[in-house]
């Protein structure tokens, strides 16, 4: 069921972006301001990394995967009526009906993204920012979207800042009484303050891991829901590895590479709290670290040949159909019995 509500002036201003493509939507006019019937709406995201934002040359942010999913309808009233797929959309009613705050709208945001990574919600429009932080993207027909962080590429971008927060935004937004059609964007990113933890590589002998150090094993740490999602990976030494700063998340810590002389271990997945606090099989950890064994291999020594006896190569000779040896050693078999005998009838 779609509800519909009427958002005030002051909640849409709010709002500092704006997307989409409108060959959709129907001419109408809000406020006695026309809506063009048609227009294309574009925005311009611009990720900026946060300690650089107000500098001269900031730094931007390059890698981040940006996706843009539809949440509600604008109508020709001026009127958004939700999607079906987020019908009680935790925190909507506070953010369209009257208090417009923006706590209100990241609490939808924050909902809304939920909702469509759990529904796998097509996006209108995914495009991923470039070495200038730029993303520009479209959408299909007016409303309120949801702009969000949906994949960042592994390495320096991933490790380094935590997800954008998700925001809603009007296309087109409507300011100082007029419609603006073209956005920009710039949202900040916040540098990342997880949580190392110590990677031990031990080996494993009769069931008991020792404090032998494996060396020369490739291990990588990888995101739980998307294992091409590198964020660290290294070869083992004499030195114990300090990973990546890893935000609050699932993952898997795997060996890609095993050394002579060991078994490959088995992957482990954890997961890391807000608070640090690292979990694995649903038990905390007391201390910061994993350890992963590598059980030693065990060679099976080659069994020492023995020299068969006459019947035995008398045996294998029948196998064989070796007639030919059969009688050879047929007679020396015969001969050997005879001299035993001879023997005993001279001790008599």
């Amino acid at each position: 069921m779609k509800r519909a509500g009427k958002i005030i002036l002051a909640a849409v201003m709010s709002i500092a972006c704006l997307f989409g493509t409108a060959s959709e939507a129907q001419a109408g006019s809000y406020a006695g301001i026309n809506l063009e019937d048609g227009k294309t709406c574009t925005a311009e995201t611009v990720l900026v990394d946060q300690d650089t934002y107000n500098q001269t040359e900031p730094v931007y942010v390059q890698g981040a995967e940006l996706s843009l999913v539809k949440v509600a309808d604008l109508n020709t009233d001026g009127t958004y009526t939700l999607l079906s797929d987020f019908d009680g959309l935790d925190g909507w009613d506070a953010y369209i009906g009257g208090s417009g705050t923006s706590s209100d709208a990241q609490t939808a945001a924050n909902a809304a993204q939920d909702i469509a990574a759990a529904k796998g919600i097509e996006a209108a429009d995914k495009q991923t920012t470039g070495a200038d932080g730029k993303a520009k993207l479209t959408a299909d027909s007016y409303g309120i979207y949801l702009l969000y962080e949906s994949g960042q590429e592994t390495g320096t971008t991933a490790v380094k800042y935590f997800e954008m927060n998700p925001v809603l935004v009007q296309m087109p937004l409507l300011q100082d009484n007029q419609w603006v059609y073209d956005q920009t964007l710039k949202p900040k990113m916040v540098i990342n303050t997880g949580t190392s933890i110590k990677i031990r590589k031990r080996a494993q002998q009769d069931g008991k891991v020792t404090d032998t150090q494996v060396i020369g094993a490739e291990l990588a740490i990888v995101s739980a829901d998307d294992e091409s999602k590198v964020l660290d990976q290294w070869t083992t030494s004499t030195v114990d590895h300090d990973s990546v700063l890893l935000k609050p998340g699932k993952y898997i810590l795997k060996e890609t590479k095993v050394p002579d002389g060991y078994e490959q271990a088995s992957p482990i997945s954890f997961e890391m709290k807000a608070d640090g606090t690292i979990v694995i099989d649903g038990t905390e950890q007391s201390a910061a670290e994993i350890v992963m064994p590598d059980p030693v291999k065990v060679t099976t020594p080659a069994p020492t040949p023995q020299n068969p006896s006459v019947v035995q190569k008398i045996t294998n000779m029948v196998k064989t159909g070796d007639t030919a040896q059969i009688a050879l050693w047929s007679i020396m078999a015969a001969a050997a019995l005879c001299i035993v005998r001879r023997k005993k009838q001279q001790n008599k």
